[in-house]
């Protein structure tokens, strides 16, 4: 099979795309479901520690279940309701049981996922690289999500990433481990010192540990060497974006880890081209 693969890397992309664009689906339910499992989690531990009675959810509720419904009308999704991108379309974009409009956020992350997986595949080839980046791709758009929605960066997914990260790098696949482990060294100690001295300064919180993990995470992964460029990208995206978004909304923050994951994936695939840029232009 991977003989054929390397043979036809045009059918290996579009296996690729196609099993993103339904793992997009499921990032979908992992942005909203996630944070309110914690949430109830949180709930339960901070009253056992308060020696208050806890209050057990009522039904059980994880990333399978209950099965999805319309938030408005409650009509059950049914298999074909739930196709990735099509059963938006063929809706027309709405529920067929109240007739609500469905966010497009649904079909964009899972077209999202899929080309930007698709670009992975296309970039490395038929290899590891290409892999374990899909992978790392998947879990970063579930935090952005998530960052994006609450505000909040889980080691549920940061951590996880983070080990598989190192695990890869343990045979080379992105970077040598000594460069790894020395990345998520500095990765974590540059973000928690730019923390502390933001919070001595202005005396409010200017970076979560969420973004301290996350900085890690990139080092983890591409080394020490992807980190400035990460830096760099995630702050001139941010602070773009967060200026036009302060433009429109005034009440509105954009958090720090969307911008760092866009910094660090595009530091991962181009950061040699990068800080070559920076070093010799």
């Amino acid at each position: 099979m991977i003989e054929i693969l390397q043979a036809d890397q045009e059918l290996f992309i579009g296996i690729v795309a196609l099993v993103s664009l339904m793992v997009g689906s499921f990032l979908n339910v992992v942005a909203y479901r996630l944070p309110i499992m914690l949430e109830r989690a949180w709930t339960i531990e901070a009253q056992e520690c308060l020696g208050l009675p806890t209050s057990e959810p009522v039904g059980r509720f994880s990333l399978s279940s209950p099965s999805s419904a319309c938030p408005y009308c409650g009509h059950k999704i049914r298999p074909w309701e739930n196709l990735p991108v099509v059963s938006y379309i063929a809706l027309c974009g709405k529920c067929s049981g109240c007739g609500t409009k469905i966010s497009i956020t649904y079909p964009a992350v899972e077209l999202a996922t899929a080309l930007l997986s698709a670009s992975l595949a296309w970039h490395y080839g038929v290899t590891p690289a290409a892999c374990a980046a899909i992978v790392l791709l998947w879990m970063l758009i579930a935090l952005c999500l998530i960052d994006l929605k609450v505000m909040l960066l889980p080691d549920a997914i940061t951590l996880p990433a983070l080990w598989i990260g190192l695990a890869a790098n343990y045979f080379g696949v992105l970077a040598s481990l000594h460069d790894a482990v020395a990345g998520v060294v500095v990765g974590y100690m540059t973000f928690w010192a730019i923390g502390k001295l933001f919070h001595i300064v202005r005396g409010v919180e200017g970076l979560g540990q969420g973004d301290c993990k996350l900085f890690a995470l990139f080092g983890a992964w591409g080394g020490w060497q992807v980190l400035p460029a990460t830096l760099l990208i995630a702050s001139l995206t941010t602070a773009a974006v967060g200026m036009a978004i302060r433009l429109v909304r005034k009440d509105r923050y954009l958090p720090f880890g969307p911008g760092l994951i866009v910094g660090g994936v595009i530091s991962l695939v181009f950061g040699s081209e990068i800080n070559h840029w920076l070093l010799y232009r």
